[in-house]
């Protein structure tokens, strides 16, 4: 069993080492890695069961202890041949490596390794960081200010000014005086002051060459029993004229007795700064610099592979739904090759920290993983995917996959997501793209895949509704975050807590349209497996009782949307009680919440479950009714009930969808008992107004086109209901009424608007 310790949950690491193995054929040493590294998650679990989430430095390592990429092996060998080196001619060590490889930490570890010669007065270390200085003639006197720091403060007065004097003619800059001089005593001489008067005068009187003093220093030097390490570090930082400088500077001063210079660089950068300058040089002129050069090994994969995996141990683990299975061939297939450095996993590392907590609820664990390593190491392809959402979410069109010319789609897809990025890239972007977008799988793999719910259940970033999140870092108004839903789903089975949040989300309206009920109903079809049973009575009951409310205009089906909400609580219906169910356990809760329900979701429920029972020429007869059918009797009953008593009370005249409930109402009882009733209401002026206003009906339509150039927007069409409706309300009346009414200066606005409309527009045209 798979898996992670992260927070509450544990999923157990030994497994993904297991993984490891399947995809990584180890050495013996390395089996031995996977045994050491499984004992040492299972006691950092036990001791450490909340893993800090602080960001790391981006910093070098200084102990052999914090080295996990086998940096210290070959630190240890460095250090052993600078110990015993002959330096009397001076010497000049190179710690080759790309950018992020682990120099710097390398060159730490060197010193640790020397610390005890150091100690022991056998070697005096000074570091120089050429990138804290700006400029030519700035690194220049800073070098030599370092030299002197070091190495000046052992010599006599005659070979400081001698090294002083090589500073100076170097730089250009004059005698050095101010900083240096403060920083450097020069014994024999009085106040400050006095020592920059006397060494001024000294620089000033002589104008040496810089060969003597270079061999007046020498000589000093030889005579030391102490030899001097000179480390510069990020030489491949700096501008090309500035890595130059520091290359001549060492040129200049390599031949110094006893000193030893400790180089870290980019070999292959350094060599293309040289060769913008020196075309005719290239790799020549650091080999006449340099006397031994090191390549810093390759971090080997499995120590970066390990590294990154006890990041996911210790601060993130795929969601419950997610399973091990799909984070471990999304990181193989995509974050993997994407690592090749250290530094790529300490940047993937903080990214993943600081974004991870934001967004942990609302995201699906691998797949942000994923998109989070696009945007760190392809950033190109990380824009492309934000910019073409509509290429990359939902299920692929199988119903024009036929027809459709696949080389076209093919062609287009590269050159969206592709075009840039390196031939190994594109493998990578590509492997990508069919992980975390299914639909792209028909592009590449010509493989169809349709499975947009459990997408949005398990929060992908492929789903529509969560596809935002991993970019905006914060919840898309097309799902409910998961603290949200989660509050709900603790209170699924209080009936007034449902009613009340149904009705608070519909009067939440989203930018894009529509309320969020329509989303909340939604996330319930989609996650219904997480409610519990016993929470299913009262969970009906306040989504019925809520029906009517919610059903509301802006979520109804239009020129851009796919239903209504009663059409959405019938989704959740179908996959919270009857596919869940047996018919004895479904007519129970549909029978028990129904009488809660409002007038039009009882006869949209009764009429559901009757007609079932009902045979009819076009259709067979249902084989697995939803309930009973006792129990669609009596929600028939209910329904013929309710409604009577609602036109006796005078509540049915004021209804917000007459005219639809009016036809339910015949299909219940009869035709002239509604007639009846609506020849009565014709009399009420705010009746016919009412009626005026749900008989003009809006449609839309579009063309295909013959030749594959239809509509891309459905048209909008407003006909009148009347020839239809005529059995149960007197259209002829009607039109009287209206016309009797519209004419009254006492109408108001609103309504005369409505008769207005009602009377020019058109009647519906039935063909024959």
């Amino acid at each position: 069993m798979f898996s992670f310790r992260f927070g509450e949950r544990t999923v157990m690491f030994g497994k993904i080492v297991a993984w490891l193995k399947f995809w990584h054929e180890p050495t013996t040493s390395e089996s031995k890695k996977q045994t050491n590294h499984a004992k040492e998650q299972a006691e950092a679990s036990r001791s450490n069961e909340h893993a800090s989430t602080a960001v790391k430095a981006d910093s070098p390592i200084s102990e052999p202890e914090e080295d996990v990429y086998g940096i210290d092996r070959f630190a240890q060998a460095i250090a052993k041949s600078i110990r015993h080196a002959d330096a009397s001619s001076g010497l000049v060590f190179a710690v080759n490596g790309p950018w992020g490889s682990g120099k710097s930490s390398a060159c730490n570890l060197i010193l640790h390794h020397l610390a005890k010669d150091e100690k022991e007065g056998q070697i005096k270390s000074v570091s120089f960081n050429p990138w804290w200085f700006s400029g030519a003639e700035a690194l220049t006197s800073s070098f030599f200010q370092e030299l002197n720091a070091s190495i000046g403060k052992s010599l006599t007065e005659e070979a400081r000014v001698a090294m002083e004097t090589l500073g100076a003619r170097f730089s250009s800059v004059g005698p050095l005086l101010g900083g240096v001089l403060n920083l450097f005593a020069i014994p024999g001489v009085g106040t400050a002051v006095e020592k920059a008067a006397g060494y001024t005068e000294k620089l000033t009187k002589v104008d040496r060459s810089v060969e003597t003093q270079h061999l007046k220093l020498a000589k000093a030097l030889s005579a030391q029993d102490i030899r001097f390490l000179v480390v510069i570090d990020d030489i491949d930082r700096l501008s090309t004229d500035e890595a130059l400088q520091i290359f001549r500077l060492i040129k200049s001063v390599a031949r110094l007795p006893n000193v030893i210079y400790l180089l870290a660089y980019d070999k292959q950068m350094a060599e293309k700064m040289i060769s913008e300058r020196f075309p005719s040089e290239g790799p020549s002129y650091l080999e006449k610099i340099v006397q031994a050069a090191f390549d810093l090994p390759v971090a080997d994969k499995f120590d970066l592979r390990r590294s990154m995996l006890k990041f996911f141990d210790q601060h993130m683990a795929p969601a419950e739904q997610d399973g091990v299975q799909r984070f471990m061939n999304m990181y193989f297939d995509i974050t993997d090759p994407l690592l090749r450095t250290p530094r790529d996993v300490v940047r993937l590392e903080n990214v993943l920290k600081v974004d991870w907590s934001a967004v942990k609820d609302d995201v699906n664990a691998a797949d942000f993983v994923s998109i989070e390593a696009l945007r760190t190491f392809l950033p190109d392809l990380y824009l492309a995917i934000r910019q073409h959402k509509g290429m990359l979410c939902g299920n692929a069109d199988d119903r024009l996959f036929g027809r459709r010319n696949r080389d076209d789609d093919l062609t287009r897809y590269n050159a969206v997501f592709l075009s840039g990025l390196k031939v190994d890239e594109q493998e990578v972007a590509k492997n990508a793209l069919q992980r975390m977008f299914p639909r792209t799988r028909s592009i590449w793999s010509n493989v169809i895949e349709t499975d947009s719910d459990t997408w949005r259940k398990e929060k992908r970033i492929c789903s529509d509704a969560y596809f935002e999140n991993y970019f905006s870092y914060s919840f898309g108004e097309d799902h409910f975050p998961n603290a949200e839903f989660k509050q709900f789903l603790e209170n699924a089975g209080d009936h007034a807590f449902v009613t009340r949040k149904l009705i608070d989300c519909c009067q939440q309206k989203r930018r894009k349209g529509g309320t969020r009920a329509a989303v909340l109903l939604e996330e319930l079809t989609v996650r219904q497996a997480d409610i519990p049973d016993d929470d299913i009575p009262g969970l009906l009951r306040g989504i019925f009782e809520a029906a009517d409310i919610i059903n509301v205009e802006e979520d109804q089906s239009g020129a851009f949307s796919i239903g209504d909400n009663r059409l959405r609580i019938h989704w959740l219906l179908n996959k919270l009680v009857f596919d869940r169910f047996p018919i004895e356990k479904r007519s129970e809760l549909i029978g028990v919440a129904s009488p809660y329900s409002p007038l039009n979701w009882l006869e949209e429920i009764s009429s559901r479950c009757w007609n079932e029972y009902q045979p009819r020429e076009d259709k067979e007869p249902c084989e697995n009714p939803r309930v009973d059918k006792e129990t669609a009797s009596k929600l028939r009953e209910l329904f013929r009930d309710r409604i009577r008593a609602a036109a006796k009370e005078g509540v049915l005249s004021t209804h917000k969808d007459i005219v639809s409930i009016l036809y339910r109402w015949r299909d219940a009882t009869s035709a002239e008992e509604v007639r009846h009733w609506t020849d009565e209401q014709l009399e009420q002026d705010e009746f016919v107004v009412l009626l005026a206003s749900q008989l003009v009906t809006t449609g839309w339509s579009h063309s295909i086109g013959i030749d594959g150039l239809g509509d891309r927007v459905p048209s909008k069409s407003e006909y009148r209901e009347l020839d239809a409706s005529n059995e149960i309300i007197n259209a002829e009346r009607l039109l009287e009424r209206v016309k009797e009414i519209s004419s009254a200066k006492s109408m108001d606005e609103r309504s005369l608007a409505v008769l207005n409309k009602f009377l020019s527009t058109p009647d519906r045209t039935v063909r024959a």
